[in-house]
């Protein structure tokens, strides 16, 4: 059951700063940041407090004691295996701290089998039936997610990194040129993994496919654009997912937009205010997601709708969707092409 980790590595005071829990979640594999006060425990921060900690208009530099839980479940160092293990399963937590009486830091008891089940029971989905008219000529006999970033089609890209990540199942909605995206992908063979195919008769638009989609009830998709590629560990979006309860998790990026003047406020003809070159700050759309089947019952069959709007839709029916912000680096190749043309 245990993994070995360098537990040490976790550590950092409570004064230090978000950016360095980023940090020190990409370098360790423990998943989890001990937070310690005058060097006894004092809490832990994972890849969701830092994220819900965004959505709250937090930036990287705030200290980590905007975000740390300071209750967080912990075991003794004598606790039975068992015990810890069913704590783990009950809370779908991956890692408990081990922590003594005296709130010294022992070190940190870890479970894989609930990750592994989770990726095991997700199907990564990747929208590739589109047309890509904004790419023509480019796209005039090379369907979008064909074309070539640092020498490898764009929907290899993304196969490759979900598939190093663990994930198994795949399945490609297509449409324009099919043929060649299947052709060249295959049934995920050479990639150690297993490709389906979902060819739509008629464009359904990035969320429509998902309405002929043969599906069990209750199961979790990753779903995302051809053209859209992240740092972003998919399994940490689909683990935040999880913990939230969520039916639809939609990554979002922040963008800062600086107006380039200086904006009078007024009241009539009385300036109240200049601010010269204000930034308004927005999450906007990344395009990609996690969407749980149960909700695939509000799509109707065969029938073209875009994502936005079926978000919108599950919204309106007051049904759960979350937020889930990225640090990371991301692309849209898409826009690197039109730049380049």
């Amino acid at each position: 059951m245990k993994k070995k980790i360098n537990w040490e590595k976790t550590i950092l005071s409570l004064h230090n700063s978000i950016a360095d829990a980023i940090v020190c979640l990409n370098k360790t594999s423990a998943r989890i940041v001990i937070v310690t006060q005058k060097k006894k425990f004092y809490g832990i921060i994972n890849d969701g407090d830092i994220r819900r900690g965004f959505l709250r208009g937090l930036k990287i530099t705030d200290s980590l004691s905007e975000i740390v839980q300071k209750k967080p479940i912990v075991c003794k160092p004598d606790d039975p295996i068992q015990k810890i293990k069913n704590i783990m399963v009950k809370n779908q937590i991956y890692q408990i701290p081990i922590i003594d009486n005296k709130k010294n830091i022992l070190g940190i008891n870890t479970i894989e089998n609930i990750e592994n089940r989770n990726l095991k029971d997700t199907i990564f989905v990747i929208v590739a039936g589109g047309f890509g008219k904004r790419l023509l000529p480019l796209t005039s006999k090379t369907p979008k997610p064909m074309l070539k970033v640092d020498g490898i089609p764009m929907i290899e890209k993304i196969i490759l990194k979900a598939s190093s990540e663990g994930f198994f199942n795949f399945i490609i909605s297509v449409h324009y040129k099919k043929d060649v995206i299947k052709k060249y992908l295959g049934n995920g063979k050479k990639y150690g993994i297993n490709i389906k195919y979902l060819e739509e008769k008629k464009p359904l638009g990035t969320a429509g496919f998902l309405s002929i989609l043969k599906h069990k009830k209750n199961t979790n998709l990753v779903v995302t654009n051809a053209d859209v590629y992240s740092q972003l560990k998919y399994e940490n979006l689909l683990n935040f997912h999880i913990s939230q309860n969520s039916k639809i998790t939609t990554t979002v990026k922040i963008h800062q937009y600086i107006n380039p003047y200086g904006v009078v406020k007024t009241h009539g003809n009385n300036i109240l205010e200049i601010v010269e070159k204000p930034s308004t700050q927005t999450f906007v759309n990344v395009g990609v997601y996690v969407i749980n089947t149960n909700i695939i019952k509000y799509l109707k069959k065969n029938t073209k709708i875009d994502m936005t709007d079926f978000i919108n839709l599950i919204i309106n029916k007051k049904i759960s969707c979350i937020a889930f912000p990225l640090h990371e680096r991301w692309e849209d190749f898409s826009e690197k092409y039109l730049n380049k043309k």
